[in-house]
């Protein structure tokens, strides 16, 4: 990451823990922070799941995403996140992450490559998780998953 602050580019956001700090310039975040207040979803069966960009995000630009987790299991544990992105156009993009995670939650910053994607040209995002997790939400209406 030092290297991307280094250059010193027109838009860089930089989620990290503790939720809700970050470090920014020029920065846009697209959804409100979460808390463990709102519902969660739960992955314990499948351990992947797809969800649909929003119309609200369709002129924005995805350049990273930090997804907040909860291990079910233990006090904490290494829990590791694919970010599949199916574009409109056919294509797939990868963001991954990964993080230790204690039992009171934590957040994974997931990248890739292709820092300037645009939630227009996404059709379907899917994240798959190497174990179960409780996943934060953005609200009670949507149950929208917080990235």
């Amino acid at each position: 990451m030092s290297s991307e602050i280094d250059a010193k580019p027109e838009i860089l956001c930089v989620p990290i823990n503790p939720l809700g700090w970050a470090y920014t310039h020029n920065c846009n975040f697209i959804g409100h922070l979460s808390s463990w207040h709102n519902p969660t979803y739960l992955l314990k069966n499948s351990l992947s799941f797809s969800i649909k960009t929003p119309p609200e995000l369709s002129e924005k630009i995805l350049s990273a995403a930090g997804i907040l987790v909860k291990p079910i299991a233990g006090d904490k544990a290494f829990i590791e996140v694919r970010m599949e992105i199916k574009m409109k156009s056919g294509g797939v993009k990868n963001y991954v992450g990964s993080g230790e995670i204690i039992k009171s939650g934590g957040m994974i910053l997931l990248n890739g490559e292709d820092k300037n994607i645009a939630f227009k040209d996404i059709s379907l995002v899917t994240l798959t998780f190497n174990q179960p997790v409780e996943i934060a939400t953005t609200n009670n209406e949507s149950m929208r998953v917080m990235m």
